[in-house]
């Protein structure tokens, strides 16, 4: 055997992780619970679906104290 190759030695201490980190792992959790967090709280009481011409017709009789608008819904809350 040459002097010149030695056998390469490993390193046990410098082996890759193998578990992630925590705080990764409290990140994917918190991720999840953001995002599946609207779909399991329950709405309003008294919330309902309604199509979007019955929705206008509140707006046009002013029926309506509050209106939201989002990316996915219009939401209205009737004037007492």
């Amino acid at each position: 055997m040459d002097s010149a190759e030695k056998p390469a030695a490993s390193n046990p201490s410098r082996s890759p992780r193998k578990t992630p980190p925590i705080y990764f792992l409290l990140y994917l959790i918190g991720l999840v619970i953001f995002f599946i967090l609207p779909y399991v709280m329950p709405r309003e009481p008294g919330a309902r679906t309604l199509p979007f011409s019955d929705f206008m017709a509140q707006v046009n009789g002013d029926h309506l104290s509050q209106i939201e608008i989002t990316p996915t819904e219009f939401i209205g809350m009737l004037k007492p």
